[in-house]
């Protein structure tokens, strides 16, 4: 993804009463916002969840640019969907909101690789049943993806030194790791 250079001190002069038309963002974004009626940082800052998904002409780029600017402005914004969205730096798509659920499924899921039930889960962390079970099948998802990228990269080393071998037949010797 590409973003606009931004003059730092550009970004620490923006305020919640910055008029958009001050902000530097491309001619798209300027008029998707005008477009909404959006007028100041303020007004951008208090839309809802999904508010930028339903405006024409403002893309997963535009909102990412959006989403970027307000984040280094240091203003908290309502942009928390672009968590899920792919492409965007780790470093402006988790809002503390986000960080905060993502350190109590790691908690859960901690939790009951310790072996406790998953009622009393669902008591700790004040949740239902329901949710504690969808939380750890993301988990378990997530530690098979890992397991099968960790199985590839050594098939892929394995592959390498085989390779490396056939050409060299000291490599492990004459190349130390």
């Amino acid at each position: 993804m590409r973003f606009l250079p931004v003059d730092p001190e550009l970004i620490k002069a923006i305020t919640l009463d910055t008029p958009i038309d001050d902000l530097p963002l491309s001619a798209r974004i300027h008029n998707c916002l005008k477009g909404e009626g959006l007028e100041t940082v303020r007004d951008i800052a208090q839309q809802p969840d999904g508010f930028f998904y339903r405006i024409p002409n403002l893309g997963r780029v535009s909102i990412s640019q959006l989403y970027r600017l307000m984040t280094e402005a240091g203003i908290e914004t309502q942009l928390r969907q672009l968590v899920n969205w792919l492409g965007i730096p780790r470093e402006y798509a988790i809002p503390a909101f986000y960080q905060k659920k993502i350190d109590r499924n790691r908690a859960i899921w901690s939790a009951r690789q310790a072996g406790e039930s998953v009622a009393s889960i669902a008591r700790r962390f004040r949740l239902c049943d329901y949710s504690i079970r969808i939380i750890l099948a993301r988990g378990e998802r997530e530690e098979r993806q890992l397991a099968r990228l960790a199985e590839h990269q050594a098939r892929q080393r394995a592959e390498h030194e085989r390779l490396a071998r056939t050409i060299d037949p000291d490599f492990p010797e004459a190349h130390p790791s």
